[in-house]
């Protein structure tokens, strides 16, 4: 499998390599962009694959209700898709009620790069779960292709996250607990709790956009290494689509969804909006873990304060049985956005007409 693999990425670099699009006119600078761009793409996906035959999958999947209304948060190809520079701020605070429930913040910032065909995203983020806090940032880079079969998005992406564990928020058997002093009596827990766990990441994604139809992919491998040598290495694949649909110019809905796996669960999302105006939305969103499990039910309400600033809620309610320790899930996502970005260009010259 392996060098059937080799083979193929081999053929397709020496497609994509300089003799490949040789041909092509020096005017046409654009699709030589894209064959470059498309060429390291593919070099970081073999890199991609060989770090795959060491992973180890484990942890929980960290959920978000309102993705298909901050999509570069599930999929950094949206990157700059909107032609304006937009900062988005998150906070979910989810099954309130239960003593150190998860709770993340998140702040990023995307703009467009016309100049090279492609947009820029930033990511800075702090989740907390149980004992554990992660905090870090996540920078991207995605190029932008037309052609009369749609729009494509791709490109790679990096983050650095470290992450501490809370000494006070572990009890063990054996241990002594008394007036503020904590000893565990465990030396191997005692080691890990003094260590510092970092975390990197690789991104590889893609966006397909065509007449209001819309299919994204991401894979991420994470590399946590702690102090102690000890490492442990996990993939993430993410699957998202959307359609939307036109009654006329002022009602639309929306139908979304979101596959997301660790390779060990598999969690996904499903939900449908509708829009008045562009300017107002309601909906739902159903998650689940199976064909079995449904965990909860995301109400969504959302709206534009003006024609930069727009506010979206989400309340989840819980169907499983944690429902009966816990009060829900409440998200806010602020989105602002600058507008479109200025481009020089040279303008004729004035001529005064007294009829306008």
């Amino acid at each position: 499998m392996k060098q059937k693999t080799g083979y193929l990425l081999k053929n397709i670099w020496k497609f994509t390599s300089s003799e490949g699009y040789s041909h092509l006119p020096d005017n046409n600078i654009s699709k030589k962009i894209f064959f470059m761009t498309f060429k390291y793409f593919l070099s970081l996906l073999y890199v991609y694959s060989m770090l795959s035959a060491v992973s180890l999958n484990a942890q929980n999947i960290v959920p978000n209700s309102l993705y298909a209304f901050d999509k570069y948060m599930t999929n950094s190809g949206y990157a700059g898709l909107n032609r304006g520079k937009v900062l988005v701020f998150d906070i979910r605070e989810q099954w309130l009620g239960l003593e150190a429930s998860p709770k993340s913040y998140s702040l990023s910032f995307t703009s467009p790069i016309y100049e090279l065909h492609g947009s820029y995203g930033v990511k800075v983020a702090s989740i907390s779960s149980g004992i554990s806090k992660k905090t870090g940032f996540d920078l991207s880079y995605n190029y932008v292709f037309q052609s009369v079969s749609g729009l494509f998005s791709f490109g790679m992406g990096a983050g650095m996250y470290s992450m501490k564990l809370k000494n006070d928020g572990i009890i063990t058997p054996g241990g002594f607990y008394s007036k503020g002093e904590v000893d565990h009596n465990d030396p191997f827990l005692s080691s890990l709790l003094a260590s510092n766990i970092y975390l990197s990441k690789i991104s590889l994604f893609g966006v397909y956009y065509y007449n209001d139809v819309e299919f994204g992919i991401i894979f991420d491998k994470e590399i946590n290494v702690s102090d102690k040598s000890v490492y442990e290495v996990r993939d993430i694949l993410r699957l998202n689509w959307q359609y939307l649909y036109r009654f006329n110019q002022n009602i639309s809905v929306k139908a979304f969804g979101l596959i997301y796996s660790d390779f060990v669960l598999w969690q996904n999302d499903i939900g449908v909006a509708g829009l008045y105006k562009n300017n107002y939305l309601t909906g739902f969103n159903l998650r689940g873990y199976s064909n079995k499990t449904i965990d909860s039910m995301s109400f969504l309400i959302g709206g534009n304060v003006n024609y930069k600033l727009r506010l979206i809620y989400s309340y989840d309610f819980t169907i499983s049985g944690l429902r009966k320790v816990e009060d829900g899930t409440h998200e806010i996502k602020i989105i602002y956005n600058f507008g479109k970005k200025n481009i020089k260009r040279s303008l004729p010259p004035l001529i005064n007409n007294p009829r306008l």
